[in-house]
């Protein structure tokens, strides 16, 4: 079954189904804390940081015009709101007469580190939305760190060794489709001479 989009859950949440909601936030809540942890952020810190960008999207849901956006929406309201608790801990330092921690961020955290979150978290989406043996595929092919061969992935996945680059392509064409879906303007990743190979190059089928 395919995930709902960031739209489809937007929807739902306005029209008043909950479990929109929780969904929508399990979603997003690593993201924000990410955001935060990468502020120097942490513990309640950086819990609050999660609950306020939160609070700060559902009284937003109404008036957001492109629901597509909505993760590049909650990565700026994430950094706001962290840039935000950053100064309050420095305040707080300061009265006290003692030394911040060395983490905390000197300044906000730049818009190309939001974009790099936001590629990730994309791809991310896309690949959970992909069917369960397209990701077995993908991840023993590309994400594993033991290189293993042909023969044992294809008997662990119950397919014929010379189905796998075929398979392979298709899966790719998959997530490809999906990251679209999802505004994702980045290269053709159909082909395998297109896609970041493992550090072991294996001999195909």
């Amino acid at each position: 079954m395919t995930a709902d989009t960031d739209r489809d859950l937007v929807n739902q949440c306005l029209a008043g189904e909950e479990d929109a909601w929780r969904r929508l936030t399990a979603r997003y809540a690593d993201v924000i804390y990410g955001v935060a942890w990468r502020c120097g952020l942490r513990g309640d810190d950086a819990a609050d940081v999660v609950q306020e960008t939160f609070f700060a999207l559902w009284k937003s849901l109404g008036r957001m015009q492109k629901k597509e956006r909505l993760l590049a929406w909650i990565l700026r309201t994430a950094r706001r709101e962290a840039w935000r608790q950053v100064r309050r801990a420095r305040a707080v330092h300061r009265r006290e007469g003692t030394a911040a921690r060395s983490e905390l961020a000197e300044e906000p955290l730049p818009a190309e580190t939001l974009e790099v979150l936001e590629r990730e978290q994309t791809v991310r989406q896309a690949f959970a939305g992909l069917g369960a043996k397209c990701r077995r595929l993908l991840d023993a092919l590309f994400f594993e760190t033991v290189v293993r061969p042909y023969e044992e992935i294809a008997a662990e996945l119950k397919m014929a060794v010379g189905s796998i680059g075929p398979t392979r392509r298709r899966c790719l064409e998959a997530l490809r489709r999906l990251l679209e879906e999802e505004g994702f303007a980045g290269p053709d990743v159909s082909g395998g001479s297109k896609v970041p190979s493992r550090r072991v190059k294996r001999k195909r089928p």
